[in-house]
């Protein structure tokens, strides 16, 4: 809980502030337009009163510390509940590849900059018993072979642009089923209600075999790579694209800081010069 007094020394508080000002509590459930629209209240407030106290008066030095030291204290109370903002940045690919007893990388570039705190990854793709279903199959499209797919020879892992490896769908993290499922849409999440896994692939959310909070606190800025595989040869894994999605802090928070720290500043220089 932030606390402050502020006012000037000897006459009563200006209108709109009260004696003794405490914030409320910093939480991630505030919304982040209310967050930008209270920090800028208050803000505006405290320079309503320097631009007040300058027509009337130059008020002494000490006075103008205080209100700028008190709308510093403001500033930073909209940062800290700002800070609770983020930003999902995205990668896609939509390179088709056929994996057959062989092995491939896909590239996902994020061109954004902050810290990890999130991360989610999309993939399409479909394994059947021979033969591929092609680039052309569309999303949910069955398989043309109708015998056991052999989904225990599916291998997913994801890296980071730090190195970091998470393993999404080991070998054997499936078993099979007859006909295979086609094509479809596999969503690798640590939040998910349940892990990844089971004798049929089944479109959806799931958790991977890894959990993706390995990333967390990384730079998320760079080249991550998606490796693909089929361990067996004669049931072909068809990769048709995948989307990546990393949380990171919100940027404008830092902007809003730096904003309303240049604007005190400059009124201090008014009030005080």
């Amino acid at each position: 809980m932030l606390s402050f007094r502020h006012g000037l020394e000897g006459d009563r508080p200006h209108r709109g502030l009260s004696e003794n000002f405490t914030a409320p509590p910093v939480t991630a459930a505030i919304a982040e337009p209310v967050v930008f629209m209270e920090c800028f209240l208050l803000a505006r407030t405290l320079l309503d009163v320097l631009r007040l106290t300058n027509h009337h008066r130059r008020p002494p030095m000490k006075t103008s510390r205080k209100l700028i030291n008190a709308a510093v204290a403001a500033t930073l109370l909209g940062l800290g509940s700002a800070a609770q903002a983020s930003v999902v940045t995205t990668a896609t690919d939509a390179t088709f590849g056929s994996f057959n007893a062989s092995s491939g990388t896909r590239t996902l570039a994020i061109n954004d900059h902050g810290r990890i705190k999130d991360v989610n990854i999309e993939i399409e793709f479909a394994k059947c018993d021979d033969p591929s279903i092609g680039p052309n199959a569309v999303n949910r499209a069955p398989c043309i072979g109708q015998g056991f797919s052999f989904n225990r020879e599916i291998v997913f892992r994801l890296t980071s642009p730090a190195g970091t490896i998470v393993n999404l769908v080991n070998q054997d993290t499936y078993s099979g089923q007859t006909p295979g499922a086609g094509r479809v849409s596999l969503v690798l999440d640590d939040e998910a209600a349940n892990p990844v896994g089971g004798p049929l692939v089944v479109a959806g959310a799931f958790q991977p075999v890894s959990p993706l909070a390995a990333f967390d606190d990384e730079d998320a800025f760079g080249n991550w790579t998606l490796f693909i595989q089929d361990t067996v040869g004669l049931d072909p894994l068809d990769y048709f694209s995948s989307r990546l999605e990393v949380t990171i802090p919100e940027p404008a928070s830092l902007a809003l800081l730096g904003l309303a720290l240049g604007g005190l500043g400059l009124s201090r220089r008014k009030v005080a010069g």
